[in-house]
């Protein structure tokens, strides 16, 4: 038998790494060409235009013999549209984004008129100048104003400002929403320190690409009737104008040769600006459960997705300063069980619940109980390690800042680092990133995060899935010295470590909870079949 040596490169792979090279050369290839001939355009500009450009062609006003003509007043003119056009289509397209992204039910209507804002973005310009013309200038007495022509540039850019904000504020991880949600944050909080900052470049992105079209745009100026001729510069919002675009469009009917040199230059120059500005950016376990405490408790809780049901009339004690496990196979709606003791699933569409969770007999979901509040009380710390893009310092102080909590804030976060095992390795580097630690750093730094809150309920999501063995040690290891100051419920798929660390043990299949008891009765006498067969590794 022939044996085929897998080291030997095929030739149907030698083929695929051939076509693989050969598109990376012809990307660069474009690359290159593309930076090519912007250079080549701006060099041209350059050569013809800098015999031109002097200061009495920056500083005169418009005038029918070229040796005494300037930009001034179109300069000026530009300087207040763009100005005003900013003002009015950055606030309002960034916000109108935000209420689209993070506040809008998602719902057909919501569909509708992102739909139809998407469709703005490709209306002709023209048709925005008509617009302007008819509501601006004639039905609200602007007349030829800066203002009028503002307000129409507005409307022409604001579809693009809100596309770009929406797709940058959509690429913004949901793990970063979480982590702020669960130390207690409003949703506008977590809006203006968590997605707004990171959503930013992509949102000055659509800005840019947006000014530069309204720097650029001519036919809604003459739309809407802005001067040709101007020998004054506006002093107001509600004073006659005239821009560059206007300027530009002036010159090409003049007679005179040199009124073209100059429209060569002129134009060539906006489209520079204009292309130049798109592109920059680019143990003691022996009681009876009835003489523990119970902290929280689900009470025949059915929670359903789209009608569907992931958990099915649960009954669950929580008991106070105890470590409580959840296991069970895959889709048997652990997480979704975790979740709802902190109103975590109030962010899920189509979540509906039957039932009660009662957290020190109060009700979670009764209608005046603030779900902010109640994830003060009750953390959470999730399976992926998810820092905020801050340093370490910022990570655990930003929870309390914001909730107002008093105290020493310097004090808080080292005793949060030291009571997650932290402190002696991160004490030197305080200011540095949260993102340069380890996998194992980072998760312990999310569980500081959530002490430092100072919860009274500790909600963990298979937080040692993601990690190493070291790590995982220094997790359970901080679980035994965590639980004599809280109380703990992690959700795992490791019984080894369930049986190791859990004081109780919850065993869940296809949305029920089958067994619940102390850790050692469950593994070692459970009483019902499916339990057994679980834990013995007979199925899941």
């Amino acid at each position: 038998m022939n044996k085929v040596n897998p080291l030997i490169v095929s030739d149907q792979l030698a083929r695929r790494q051939w076509l693989s090279r050969l598109f990376k050369h012809f990307c660069t290839g474009v690359t290159f060409l593309a930076v090519a001939i912007l250079g080549v355009l701006i060099f041209q500009v350059s050569v013809a235009g800098f015999g031109w450009l002097d200061w009495q062609f920056l500083t005169s006003f418009p005038s029918r013999f070229p040796e005494k003509a300037g930009i001034y007043s179109a300069l000026v003119g530009t300087l207040w549209l763009v100005t005003l056009t900013a003002s009015l289509a950055i606030p309002i397209g960034v916000l109108a984004a935000i209420y689209l992204e993070e506040y809008a039910p998602k719902n057909r209507f919501t569909a509708f008129i992102e739909v139809n804002i998407a469709n703005l973005a490709g209306v002709p310009s023209i048709v925005y100048g008509i617009l302007g013309l008819a509501v601006f200038v004639r039905f609200m007495g602007l007349e030829r104003s800066v203002l009028a022509g503002a307000m129409t540039m507005s409307l022409l850019v604001m579809p693009v400002i809100i596309i770009a904000a929406k797709e940058a504020i959509r690429a913004v991880p949901s793990s970063l929403r979480q982590a702020a949600f669960a130390v207690g944050a409003t949703r506008w909080q977590v809006v203006r320190h968590h997605v707004l900052p990171s959503a930013i470049p992509g949102i000055l992105t659509g800005v840019i690409l947006a000014l530069s079209r309204a720097i650029g745009e001519t036919a809604p100026l003459i739309m809407i009737g802005a001067l040709t001729y101007v020998a004054f510069v506006p002093e107001g919002p509600l004073d006659e104008f005239t821009a560059l675009p206007i300027q530009i469009f002036n010159w090409t009917a003049r007679p005179q040769e040199t009124f073209h040199s100059w429209w060569h230059y002129c134009a060539a120059s906006n489209f520079i600006t204009h292309e130049c500005d798109c592109s920059l950016h680019s143990i003691s376990r022996f009681k009876t459960l009835t003489e523990y405490n119970s902290i929280l408790k689900a009470d025949a809780l059915t929670i359903a997705y789209a009608g569907a049901p992931a958990v099915r009339a649960v009954t669950l004690p929580i008991y106070e300063k105890k470590i409580t496990a959840i296991i069970g196979p895959s889709g048997c709606g652990k997480s979704t069980l975790l979740r709802s003791f902190n109103r975590m699933n109030d962010f899920v569409a189509d979540v509906s619940h039957e039932g009660q969770i009662r957290y020190r007999d109060q009700d979670l979901y009764a209608p005046e109980v603030d779900p902010v509040e109640v994830r003060l009380r009750i953390g959470m710390v999730f399976q992926k390690a998810n820092p905020f893009p801050k340093s370490i310092f910022r990570n655990v102080a930003w929870g309390p800042e914001i909730n107002g909590m008093d105290g020493d804030i310097n004090l808080r976060v080292e005793t949060a680092l030291r009571q997650a095992a932290l402190w002696d390795e991160v004490s030197s580097r305080l200011d540095d990133s949260a993102l340069n630690l380890s996998g194992g750093q980072q998760q312990r730094l999310c569980i500081a995060r959530a002490l430092a809150m100072e919860p009274e309920v500790i909600l963990m999501d298979e937080p040692c899935s993601a990690l190493d063995p070291v790590s995982t040690a220094h997790i359970e290891d901080l679980l035994f010295e965590l639980k004599e100051k809280f109380t703990i419920v992690i959700v795992t798929h490791n019984m080894q470590q369930a049986a190791r660390v859990s004081d109780f043990t919850a065993f869940m299949e296809m949305g029920h909870l089958v067994e619940y008891g102390e850790t050692d009765q469950v593994f070692t006498r459970p009483t019902e079949t499916r339990t057994e067969e679980y834990v013995t590794g007979r199925f899941g």
